[in-house]
């Protein structure tokens, strides 16, 4: 089984303006980004005002309708959101590497999207592999300006079958093998989920 990875991140800018808010994406359209190979699709909408993203890997969804946001000088940006109109762009990169592999290489779908939330502008960009989604969210700097939250999260298909191991102080735990509903509220170390079809388990 194909595993995709799904990363959402948060890069505050530290100076510069962001380009003046033009188009809107309709209301109720999602704004739609695909892998080179056309196989991994991300999709990302604020259709009830709640900027969201799912992600589907030959048109069956692994990563449920999840939230994005940042919470700045006590206002949620990632609700009342408008998105405007995106620009897509290739990233075709080649490099030198040291390790498994001599030749690194970036190929992914990247889009730019311009949101606008309680007056406040910035960008989505969302970078589709075809082994992987990048989320980032464009925060522009501006003086005395706090940054209070994450308010991104994943929201996972189903109930997935998955190993995990209890957050202690030794340097390798055992893994015991449970489900997403089963797993409860107890201590995790990062890192520590893997899915159970994944045969590289520790």
């Amino acid at each position: 089984m194909k595993t995709i990875q799904a990363v959402a991140m948060l890069l505050f800018s530290i100076g510069g303006s962001l380009p003046a808010f033009t188009a809107q994406t309709p209301p109720g359209k999602p704004v739609t980004i695909s892998s080179p190979d056309g196989k991994v699709r991300t999709e990302l909408s604020a259709s009830d005002g709640v900027l969201k993203y799912r992600v589907l890997v030959d048109g069956r969804q692994v990563l449920a309708p999840s939230r994005l946001g940042i919470e700045a000088d006590d206002v949620e940006l990632g609700m009342d959101v408008i998105l405007g109109s995106g620009k897509v762009h290739k990233i075709d990169e080649h490099y030198k590497f040291f390790g498994a592999h001599a030749d690194a290489i970036n190929l992914a779908n990247e889009a730019t999207i311009p949101a606008k939330s309680h007056g406040v502008s910035y960008f989505v960009d969302i970078q589709v592999a075809n082994d992987g989604v990048g989320v980032r969210l464009r925060l522009p700097g501006k003086a005395a300006r706090r940054v209070q939250a994450d308010r991104s999260a994943w929201m996972l298909e189903g109930d997935p079958e998955l190993w995990a191991a209890k957050l202690d102080n030794s340097y390798e735990s055992p893994y015991h093998t449970t489900t997403l509903k089963q797993l409860g509220t107890g201590m995790f170390g990062q890192g520590d989920f893997v899915p159970a079809d994944n045969p590289n388990k520790n």
